[in-house]
C-alpha cells in the first residue's frame, strides 16, 4: 500500500460522517439540513470517471449564482465531502428572448481529491483523488474557506507559501517542499511573465526555509545576483576558476577545435598526448606515477587528474622534430596552434589563465557546491562573459560533476542544479546543442533522484526543450505562455493536469501561475508573492525610449567597445 492509499485509508477511519448530511441521489433532506440547501449552486446531472456535470439552480427571480472558471466546488457524499475545480461553463441551448429560468446553465468540474472532517480536537485532512464518488442529484456548494485551507494544504508544516490562490486571495498558495525539491521541476513561460521572479522567490523560500540548502544556478544572463544578495556565492567570469584538467576528452576537443572539420589526426594526437601529461605527474610533478586505487596502467584520458599543458605542446615538439615524421608535421602544427591560441586567449583565463597547476577539486567542488555552506546555500555561476564554446563546456562540467559527487558521496548532501534557459543545453532537436551538455542534464533527470541531484529547468520555449527531460519534471510551475507549440507541449507533458487549467495560459498576467504535479496538493492557479525592489533579477535588457532620447559620445562609446 502506497502512502496516498495509506493516508486515505486513515482519513476514512477516523472520519465521522460529514457535517452537512444530504441522502444521495434522492430529494429528501433531513431537516436539520434543510436550510443548507439554499447554499447550494446546483446539483449534479452526470457523473464520469474524473468529471460530473452540474446543473446550475435559481433562487427565485435571481439568476443562477454561477463559480469561476478555476473555482473550487464541494460536493458532499457519505463518507466525505468531495472537492473538485470548474472545468468549463455553458448554456448548451441559449434564447436571447428566454428568461433565464428557462435556460439550462451547465458547469462542468474536474474532481481533484476528498476531504475528511476530523474528530473533535483532530484536524481535517484531504487525500488526491477520489474513491467516493458522487451520486446524481447531489448537491454542489462553493467549497468554503475551512476546505480550501486543508485542501490546499496550509496546515502541514512541510509546506511554505509562495503567493495566493487567483479564485480565493484570501487563502496562501503553498508548495509542498519535500516533493517540490527532492524531485525535478520545471518553471515554464513567456519572455516578460515573471520566470525569474519567481524562480528566484521560489529558491529564496526554500533557503529560508532550510538554510543548510545546496542550490547551483546556471545563470546566462547574469541576472540572479540582484535577488539573492548575500544568500549567493556569485562565480563571475573574472573570478571564475575552471581548471581544463576537470574536463573530459570530448569537452576539452569542443574548447580546443570548436566546430572545425577534418581534425581527426590532430585529435588522435592530442588524446595520447594529454594521457601522456597525465602519467608524467599530479600537479605536473615529472616523472611521478599518480597512484589510482583500482585502475590499471595509470590515469585515462577522461580522469580528472591536473597536468601540464605545456608538457602536451614539449611532446609536439619532440614529435615534429623527428626526421621519420616528415610526412606528418600538417596535423602537430595546426594542433600546436590550435593550443597556444586558445591557452592564451583571455577569454580563456578561468580555465588556462594560472601559472601554476594543482589538484584543487575539492576546494571548486565545495565552493561550487557550497559545502560547508557558510551562510551562502546558493551559488551562481554566470556565464555571461564566457565564450560562447565555454559556455556549453562549462555546463556540461558542472552538471557532470553534480551527478558524480552524488554518485561518490551517497547522496550525503542532496543538491539541486537551477538551469537558466535550459533548452539551449537540452534542446528537443537530437542533432543541435552540445552533445555533452545533453547528456549529462539529460542523466540528471533520468537518475539524479536516486543520488540526491534534482533539476530545475527555466525555459521560455518548452516545445524547444527535450521532451523526455520536461516530462521527468514531477512538478510544473507554468506562466503566461502565448505560443500554441509551447502550449501543446505543456499539456502533453503534465499528464495529470486539469486540462481547463493549462487552457488559461494565454490569459495569465505578469507573476500569475499555473502550478500542478507533485509540488502542490492540488493543480492550482495562483499568483505569486512580490519581490522587493531590492530583491528583483536585475535584467540587462537594454532602455530603448532611454538610450534613443540621450545624445551620446559615439566615439568614446566606439573606443570603449573596441
Amino acid at each position: 500500500m502506497n502512502q496516498q492509499q495509506s493516508e486515505r485509508a486513515e482519513a476514512q477511519a477516523e472520519a465521522p460522517e460529514p457535517e452537512i448530511t444530504l441522502v444521495s441521489g434522492s430529494n429528501a433532506v433531513p431537516e436539520e439540513t434543510s436550510g443548507l440547501q439554499e447554499r447550494a449552486v446546483g446539483r449534479i446531472v452526470s457523473v464520469s470517471g474524473a468529471s460530473v456535470i452540474v446543473l446550475l439552480q435559481s433562487k427565485g427571480a435571481a439568476k443562477p449564482a454561477s463559480p469561476e472558471i478555476g473555482s473550487a466546488v464541494s460536493i458532499v457524499t457519505r463518507r466525505s465531502v468531495v472537492l473538485g475545480t470548474v472545468s468549463a461553463l455553458s448554456v448548451p441551448a441559449p434564447n436571447a428572448a428566454a428568461d433565464v429560468h428557462e435556460e439550462l446553465w451547465i458547469v462542468e468540474v474536474e474532481l481533484v481529491g476528498e476531504y475528511f472532517s476530523g474528530k473533535e480536537n483532530d484536524r481535517a485532512r484531504f487525500v488526491r483523488g477520489v474513491t467516493n464518488y458522487p451520486s446524481l442529484g447531489d448537491p454542489v456548494f462553493c467549497a468554503r474557506d475551512r476546505e480550501l485551507r486543508t485542501a490546499y494544504g496550509l496546515s502541514s508544516a512541510n509546506n511554505v507559501p509562495i503567493g495566493r490562490l487567483k479564485q480565493n486571495p484570501a487563502i496562501p498558495a503553498v508548495l509542498r517542499l519535500s516533493e517540490f525539491i527532492g524531485r525535478h521541476s520545471a518553471v515554464i513561460g513567456s519572455t516578460g511573465s515573471g520566470k525569474s521572479c519567481a524562480s528566484t522567490l521560489i529558491l529564496k523560500t526554500i533557503v529560508k526555509k532550510l538554510p543548510e540548502a545546496h542550490i547551483v544556478i546556471l545563470d546566462p544572463h547574469n541576472e540572479y545576483a540582484a535577488g539573492f544578495g548575500e544568500l549567493a556565492e556569485v562565480m563571475k567570469a573574472g573570478d571564475l576558476h575552471f581548471p581544463y584538467w576537470l574536463l573530459t576528452f570530448e569537452e576539452l576537443c569542443a574548447v580546443l577545435f570548436a566546430d572545425a572539420e577534418g581534425v581527426r589526426a590532430e585529435v588522435d594526437h592530442l588524446a595520447e598526448m594529454v594521457q601522456n601529461a597525465k602519467r608524467l605527474g599530479d600537479g605536473g610533478r615529472r616523472g611521478a606515477e599518480i597512484p589510482r586505487k583500482g585502475a590499471v596502467g595509470g590515469p585515462t584520458v577522461d580522469t580528472p587528474t591536473p597536468y601540464r599543458m605545456s608538457d602536451v605542446i614539449a611532446q609536439i615538439d619532440a614529435e615534429l622534430g623527428r626526421l621519420e615524421n616528415r610526412d606528418g608535421l600538417g596535423p602537430l602544427k595546426s594542433l600546436k596552434a590550435r593550443i597556444e591560441a586558445v591557452t592564451q586567449d583571455p577569454r580563456y583565463a578561468f580555465m588556462f589563465g594560472r601559472l601554476t597547476v594543482q589538484d584543487d577539486m575539492s576546494a571548486i567542488l565545495a565552493r561550487l557546491l557550497r559545502i560547508p555552506t557558510q551562510g551562502k546555500p546558493i551559488c551562481i555561476v554566470e556565464l555571461a562573459g564566457l565564450p560562447s564554446v565555454a559556455v556549453d563546456v562549462v555546463v556540461a562540467a558542472i552538471a557532470r560533476l553534480v551527478f558524480e559527487f552524488g554518485v561518490w558521496s551517497g547522496a550525503q548532501a542532496p543538491v539541486t542544479l537551477v538551469c537558466e534557459e535550459a533548452h539551449r543545453y537540452i534542446p528537443s532537436d537530437e542533432g543541435a546543442g552540445f552533445p555533452p551538455a545533453r547528456k549529462n542534464l539529460s542523466r540528471i533527470a533520468k537518475e539524479g533522484r536516486k543520488y540526491g541531484v534534482s533539476l530545475m529547468v527555466v525555459s521560455q520555449r518548452p516545445s524547444d526543450l527535450d521532451h523526455t527531460v520536461l516530462s521527468q519534471c514531477n512538478t510544473m510551475v507554468a506562466m503566461r505562455t502565448v505560443n500554441e507549440a509551447d502550449q501543446k507541449v505543456l499539456h502533453a507533458a503534465a499528464s495529470e493536469a486539469s486540462s481547463s487549467l493549462l487552457d488559461s495560459l494565454p490569459t495569465l498576467s505578469v507573476g500569475e501561475a499555473v502550478i500542478l504535479g507533485e509540488g502542490v496538493v492540488i493543480p492550482t492557479r495562483m499568483r505569486f508573492d512580490a519581490l522587493s525592489r531590492e530583491n528583483l533579477p536585475r535584467s540587462t535588457k537594454a532602455n530603448l525610449r532611454q538610450a534613443w532620447s540621450t545624445p551620446q559620445d559615439d566615439a568614446s562609446l566606439i573606443d570603449a567597445a573596441v
